[in-house]
């Protein structure tokens, strides 16, 4: 099962939240990388006032383990499972 991630408050649950904008991930601060986060989404709760962000990944492998994405991951992961087996294919990335 692997659910299109949502943005729901890691304190209360609530849907709704206010995106703040991106950050490095904490794993890049000092140079140290862990998996291959590209970057973290801050988002901010108006109902109970924390802040929580969505570690966005270019890793098939985190992304596997994890369970946890949205569009860019899961296309990452579906071109990762059709190459492991022979398909010829290609990723297009709208910018």
């Amino acid at each position: 099962n692997y659910p299109y991630y949502r943005s729901g408050c890691g304190g209360c649950g609530r849907e709704g939240m206010c995106y703040v904008g991106s950050v490095v991930p904490k794993s890049k601060v000092g140079g140290v990388e862990e998996g291959k986060r590209t970057r973290d989404e801050l988002y901010y709760c108006p109902s109970c006032s924390t802040f929580s962000t969505f570690e966005r990944s270019d890793s098939l492998l985190l992304t596997r383990d994890t369970r946890k994405g949205r569009c860019g991951e899961y296309s990452l992961l579906t071109y990762g499972m059709l190459r492991d087996e022979g398909f010829r294919v290609r990723w297009v990335v709208d910018t």
